[in-house]
């Protein structure tokens, strides 16, 4: 197999979302950049790990998926803290996944989910689970207020910062044997094909019924696996992973 190390590393992504969302999110373009670098950066470390094991983590769930996002999220902002214990809105602890600053002094706490998509069925493979942990991420982040947060962080450092809360969904796109030798597309997509692909994707979260329009996505990316012909996960089932999309609902997190 080709080492990693020699194989570049393509880093077109598709990034989809649309301007009156762009209007809600104070500093979009700013978080839009940051998740970017991170998607690049996951792209990355995915195709590291899989030269090293011959598998991909986010094809298996929640909980591995952290096996390479996280190095990602430390490749860019250097700090990462994981499952912090505060007490929700109903005044219960629970835990939330992710939280990290960046250079411009925005803090995100985010909620990681994660779930799969076929290729062969576009907008039905978009399952009742998929809505459900969508809508259970929703659900979470709103318990992430400054209120809940503030006995668990050191104000004095961080309490002027920007705060963000982020429910991140991972969603790899799969194709199963038999089909995998039927599939006739390119080694590489293009950035344009990507875009529509994250618009497709962006469209199925915030057209569904099952989803109302408070809790569609932000931002939608999608990059394409390199050479991901070559690269069947053999370890449960055969298959073959053409696409990974992150998406994202970005909200800020108002000062008390």
């Amino acid at each position: 197999g080709v080492s990693v190390m020699q194989e570049k590393i393509d880093n077109s992504v598709g990034i989809y979302f649309e301007e009156d969302d762009k209007n809600m999110v104070e500093n979009f373009e700013e978080i839009q950049n940051f998740l970017q670098n991170i998607i690049y950066s996951f792209k990355e470390e995915s195709e590291y790990f899989f030269n090293k094991w011959e598998f991909f983590p986010f094809t298996d769930k929640e909980k591995q998926i952290l096996s390479v996002l996280l190095p990602a999220i430390h490749q860019n902002t250097k700090n990462v803290w994981v499952e912090q214990r505060f007490k929700n809105n109903k005044g219960k602890n629970r835990f939330f996944d992710v939280s990290t600053i960046d250079k411009n002094n925005n803090v995100y706490f985010a909620e990681i989910k994660h779930c799969y998509k076929s290729y062969r069925s576009p907008k039905h493979s978009i399952t009742k689970k998929i809505y459900k942990e969508w809508n259970n991420a929703i659900t979470q982040i709103n318990d992430l207020i400054r209120d809940n947060l503030k006995e668990e962080f050191y104000m004095d450092k961080i309490g002027n910062f920007r705060w963000y809360r982020v429910a991140l969904m991972v969603m790899p796109t799969y194709i199963a044997s038999p089909n995998i030798k039927k599939y006739k597309e390119p080694k590489n997509k293009t950035e344009e094909e990507l875009v529509e692909y994250s618009k497709n994707v962006f469209r199925y979260f915030s057209e569904d019924p099952r989803i109302n329009l408070e809790k569609k996505p932000s931002i939608v990316m999608t990059y394409a696996t390199n050479d991901y012909k070559n690269k069947e996960n053999k370890f449960k089932n055969i298959q073959i992973y053409p696409f990974v999309s992150f998406i994202a609902k970005i909200e800020l997190v108002e000062e008390i």
